[in-house]
């Protein structure tokens, strides 16, 4: 059956804040940690990085955990080896055991992931790294969301903020925000949603100025979950400021790229701009092209955006295709 415009118009902004908040996950460190954007984008990626200290390949592994999700594990495993013939000091061994619990989120393995969040938390205590805590109660949640498990997401996420606080520890106050606004906005709590995430912007200068870097998210991922929310409130005009202010990001590489170029040809739907849309649909797929997804969470949120972007320029053929696809993946 062929749906009318007006009818994949009326729940559009529902479906675009559905599918897009399913790609926003917990990435990558702070900015003054950022190694140079020539190693980030670097084909040889994996050698390069092993030639630097543990705590540069530390900034390195988090800075490409969502955009290059495949290297990043690949460079965890060869610590975890290191480790095992000279062990790291507790420091770095704490953020590597944070670090991968965020990559086991990329490939879809939640359970796993909350069991290494558990052990770091444990660990933290241990070590008299406190300030870790958060970090690890934040990957916990994120798992448990992905579960479906709302109650114990909500709680986890609420205790990440409360012990951030306490610690001053501003990455894991931007983290934690960014993760209370999600749920708001699934809540249509949207008011609330927006004064999460500005204050997050406010305070990220702070933040990537903190003394020792745990883990703090892009100011792309902030300023595309903002563009979510205005979008969902049919704010148009300021969800395309947003969603181009993270197009123009340092870090807009690897995953995110398409990601970001796909919301903006959703919302050039919505402002019924067809060049538009078809302009940045040949972005996102040219950019797919030299991009490997790796997760299949991904490529499931992927094919369901240009489902829908598809259908819209008419090419139903091809927008039935790629929604059987990724029914199949969520299924899977």
């Amino acid at each position: 059956m062929m749906l009318s415009k007006k009818s994949i118009e009326y729940n559009f902004s529902r479906i675009f804040a559905l599918i897009f908040g399913l790609t926003l996950y917990l990435a990558i460190s702070a900015a003054s940690a950022q190694p140079s954007q020539r190693l980030l984008l670097s084909d040889n990626i994996i050698a390069e990085t092993q030639q630097l200290s543990v705590r540069k390949q530390l900034d390195v592994i988090s800075n490409i955990n969502t955009q290059r999700s495949a290297d990043a594990k690949t460079l965890i495993d060869l610590l975890d080896q290191q480790h095992v013939q000279q062990p790291l000091a507790n420091i770095d061994l704490l953020r590597l055991t944070l670090l991968h619990c965020f990559n086991l989120l990329e490939f879809g393995e939640f359970n796993q992931a909350i069991s290494f969040a558990k052990q770091g938390e444990i660990n933290a205590r241990e070590f008299k790294y406190d300030t870790a805590r958060p970090y690890f109660i934040q990957c916990q949640a994120i798992a448990h969301q992905s579960l479906g498990n709302t109650l114990q997401e909500q709680q986890l996420t609420e205790e990440a903020l409360r012990l951030a606080k306490r610690y001053s520890e501003k990455q894991a106050i931007v983290n934690s925000l960014y993760a209370r606004s999600r749920q708001n906005t699934s809540l249509e709590n949207y008011n609330s949603a927006i004064e999460d995430l500005r204050f997050a912007l406010d305070i990220y200068g702070e933040a990537q100025s903190q003394f020792q870097h745990w883990y703090l998210l892009p100011i792309s991922y902030i300023q595309s979950e903002i563009s979510n929310v205005f979008f969902s409130m049919g704010e148009y005009e300021e969800a395309l400021h947003f969603s181009e202010l993270a197009y123009k990001d340092i870090s807009f590489f690897g995953k995110i790229k398409s990601t970001v170029t796909l919301n903006l040809a959703l919302i050039h739907i919505a402002l019924n701009d067809k060049a538009k849309v078809l302009y940045f649909l040949n972005k996102a797929e040219d950019f797919s092209k030299n991009i490997n997804i790796g997760s299949e969470r991904d490529l499931a949120n992927q094919y369901a955006l240009l489902a829908i972007i598809h259908l819209y320029v008419d090419d139903y053929d091809i927008a039935e295709k790629l929604a059987l696809s990724s029914i199949e993946l969520f299924t899977k």
